[in-house]
């Protein structure tokens, strides 16, 4: 590969320089963008070809980053750099080609791209002809290909299921002002028109060139919430930064018709093409603000637009922010974020909830466990956002923990008013909508499985120890270290209390690979216990518990 980009280059270097080689200059044409790495793009005439480097590329101030080509079956193709289009390129190919003096539309066939920094056109810099060390790999097909789906893209083989507005799917709404809840990620590829949809309502979308002349539906999709009096803003998004470049929908571009009412008799709320809070060139999501009712249902149409024939493709996700609450609360528990696990092992284990952006100042956040399907109170695990089921003395069993934003002068009257083991979610829900307490309440929340878990529990490695791990927990008589050794060595195995002391110390000669090492805790009374590893590199320790 990299000598066939040799041999490009020294084409690249006849058609655009001249025979003087300049003095060096800061060039780094930085490298492929990790999302388009170990995957092959398909183009098709008129569909969009991806291009794009990590951002750590340094172009001279006078030069200009260059994609040049290499077709990697059949003849070799001439003229085949593409200079002045920059580090980032998502657009048709061939028209790009066709646009450029000298150049012409690429053949079908399997081809390789990288990326150089160019200081001078004229008379570029020898150490500025390197080209990027990985390279985007893409194939191009004939119109009308299999893979084309008619030219265009990716063939389609699944109807979305919220394709129509009778299989809307409802949005996550943030539980406060200030919060935000996202939905998603859905793709709108695939989406088509079954002439349900309203005749009316998306007038204000920008087909065929942004300026509206001839609006037009394409490959919608449906959403829908219910009203509960409060401000929103909803908005498209690439799922806070989580689609790669090659998943997230065609310049973000969406367009959105919101109406309320039911499906089959709806009334337009608002239309809207672009997020007038988004300013970005090249980047254009939908975006609106609505102030909702009490007790109304609205549904969403999101539409791909379609610039002169070619149609927005990709995924994107819905997200709703409070603005304003309709009872004047300013209470919000922000944004939840999820621990890493919640599979919760024996009495000894704890996971965290991570909290942001929640309401403070004169209001307190907490976290309220629930249990079943009707969301009964079980237990108050405090602000911390960790969550240790033995602490709160809570059985085996499935648990959800929800994030609990009040007002702190009314704490009082709060739990007063809570009855655990009969209480529900749904009753706390009921006393913020009608305004006795002001305090936002995650309904959703997280659910945890807290289980005296069998499996093992794994443990950082050491030089020549590796996938520590030790089992069962909780443990009843005895635990199992189980470790791979990369050679023979002395090891120590050693017991803690929780003070500290050391209760036992055990040496213990490994053997080359898997050891499985049996400790007696038959002497020692229930509770928590630290187990250590100790080599000559460093030791490792296991918090434990015996029933």
């Amino acid at each position: 590969m990299k000598k066939n980009f040799t041999q490009l280059l020294l084409l690249f270097a006849a058609i655009f320089m001249s025979s003087n080689i300049a003095t060096a200059q800061d060039c780094n044409p930085g490298d492929i963008a990790d999302d388009l790495l170990g995957i092959t793009q398909e183009y098709c005439p008129g569909g969009e070809l991806l291009l794009a480097t990590n951002g750590e590329e340094v172009v001279d101030a006078e030069g200009v980053y260059v994609w040049v080509f290499q077709r990697l079956d059949g003849d070799s193709i001439p003229n085949s750099a593409l200079a002045g289009l920059g580090t980032q390129y998502a657009g048709d190919l061939n028209a790009a080609l066709e646009a450029t003096d000298g150049f012409f539309p690429f053949p079908p066939g399997e081809y390789a791209a990288a990326g150089i920094a160019v200081d001078d056109l004229a008379a570029p810099s020898e150490d500025c002809l390197t080209p990027t060390e990985n390279f985007i790999m893409f194939t191009i097909y004939e119109a009308g290909d299999a893979a084309c789906d008619g030219g265009g893209g990716e063939e389609c083989t699944e109807v979305p299921f919220n394709d129509t507005c009778d299989g809307a799917i409802g949005l996550d709404k943030p539980g406060g002002v200030g919060s935000m809840a996202s939905t998603g990620p859905y793709d709108i590829t695939c989406g088509t028109l079954d002439g349900t949809e309203p005749s009316f309502g998306w007038e204000c979308f920008g087909e065929p060139d942004g300026g509206g002349d001839s609006p037009s539906l394409e490959n919608s999709v449906w959403f829908s919430f219910e009203g509960d009096g409060n401000t929103y803003k909803i908005a498209s998004t690439d799922c806070a930064g989580t689609l790669g470049i090659g998943d997230y929908i065609t310049e973000g571009d969406t367009q959105f018709a919101l109406y309320s009412g039911t499906c089959g008799d709806l009334s337009l709320v608002e239309c809207n093409e672009d997020d007038p809070d988004v300013a970005e060139q090249g980047h254009y999501p939908a975006g609106l603000t609505v102030q909702t009712t009490v007790g109304v249902s609205y549904h969403l149409m999101v539409d791909a637009f379609n610039f002169e024939g070619t149609v927005s493709a990709g995924s994107f996700c819905v997200e709703m922010t409070m603005t304003e609450s309709a009872s004047g609360c300013a209470a919000s528990y922000g944004t939840i974020s999820a621990p890493a696990s919640t599979e919760v092992c024996g009495v000894n284990d704890s996971e965290e909830i991570g909290v942001s952006g929640n309401a403070t100042g004169d209001f307190t956040t907490t976290f309220v466990m629930t249990e079943g399907a009707d969301l009964v109170l079980v237990g108050l695990a405090g602000g911390s956002g960790i969550i240790n089921f033995d602490d709160l003395g809570l059985p085996y069993g499935d648990y959800t923990a929800h994030a609990f934003n009040y007002q702190s002068d009314q704490e009082e009257a709060i739990l007063a008013a809570i009855e655990w083991g009969v209480t529900t979610g749904g009753d706390v829900a009921g006393l913020i909508a009608d305004g006795t307490i002001c305090a936002a309440l995650d309904v959703d929340g997280i659910a945890f499985t807290y289980s005296e878990c069998e499996f093992p529990i794994a443990i950082e490695d050491l030089d020549g120890i590796a996938d520590l791990s030790v089992f069962p927990m909780p443990i009843a008589n005895s635990a199992t270290l189980r470790f791979d050794a990369s050679e023979a060595m002395p090891v120590v195995i050693n017991v803690f209390d929780l003070s500290g002391q050391l209760l036992d110390a055990r040496n213990y000669n490994t053997e080359f690979g898997i050891n499985n090492v049996s400790v007696d805790f038959s002497d020692f009374s229930a509770g928590i216990y630290f187990l250590s590893l100790e080599t000559a590199s460093g030791s490792v320790t296991q918090k434990v518990v015996k029933h």
